[in-house]
């Protein structure tokens, strides 16, 4: 037997385990990285005019426009997780009064907006698939999923489910 790893048996691989470790952990982490990064890998590797073009002005402001949402939120859950008066509550004010993941939305326009920069460069376009992981992550996998499913039994919650648009900014409705 391989023992523990915390608080997981490693029994499952026995002898191969270093091996399939290293696999599904390590290189698997490697090759996800590298096909997040691809926006910055190209912006970096490839020779650029000095004009700016309408693509970049375009996945500026989208990355721009995603910074200050995902810092106001964040500013906002801060203040708002610190003040003791607000144990247990659930954050609906703010940003959070038009959309439950504005930290999501705003990082979802700050990858999309590292994308578009990307277009402007020859066979930026690749780069793409860096969005397309980061979105699917946010809305599929560890982002909105893991939230909606820790507060499913808090009726606070499910009340601000019913009125909130989950990502995109929308007018809350009427109680």
């Amino acid at each position: 037997p391989i023992g523990n790893v915390g608080s997981v048996k490693c029994n499952k691989w026995n002898k191969e385990f270093w091996w399939m470790s290293y696999a599904y952990v390590f290189l698997a982490q490697a090759i996800i990285m590298t096909l997040v990064s691809l926006p910055m890998i190209f912006n970096n590797s490839y020779y650029r005019p000095v004009s700016i073009t309408a693509i970049d002005v375009i996945g500026f402001f989208f990355w721009f426009f995603g910074f200050c949402i995902e810092s106001i939120s964040d500013i906002q859950m801060f203040i708002f997780k610190n003040n003791p008066e607000n144990k247990n509550k659930i954050m609906s004010k703010g940003l959070w009064k038009y959309s439950r993941h504005p930290n999501y939305l705003g990082e979802i326009l700050i990858w999309v907006g590292f994308s578009i920069l990307t277009l402007s460069v020859d066979n930026g376009w690749i780069a793409l698939i860096s969005s397309v992981i980061m979105i699917f992550t946010i809305l599929k996998v560890s982002g909105i999923p893991l939230l909606e499913r820790k507060y499913k039994k808090n009726s606070e919650y499910q009340e601000y489910i019913n009125s909130t648009s989950s990502l995109i900014f929308w007018f809350p409705t009427k109680k």
